[in-house]
């Protein structure tokens, strides 16, 4: 994680769709439970914890999907038929 590139840890099979700070939670909860110092890793309390935030951010990341998807089809479809007489 040098680089800073997140695509290059995140699975492959997720097709790039996944919300960017959600993946970086995840990725922090896991470089902090593999700390060589085991006192200096977090209680499962916490990790719990910052997986369920992730988990959040990843749901509205997908609702945010959903509404953009909603909006091309609305617009899609004006296209198709031009504006409606009032």
């Amino acid at each position: 994680m040098v680089t800073g590139n997140i695509s290059s840890v995140a699975d492959a099979r997720l097709g790039g769709s996944y919300n960017v700070n959600s993946m970086w939670k995840v990725l922090d909860a896991a470089m902090m439970c593999t700390t060589d110092i085991a006192a200096q890793r977090p209680v499962m309390a916490a990790v719990v914890m910052q997986l369920k935030e992730s988990l959040k951010l990843e749901e509205s990341h997908g609702d945010m999907g959903d509404m953009e998807n909603i909006a091309r089809d609305n617009m899609s479809s004006m296209s198709m038929f031009g504006p409606s007489a009032r």
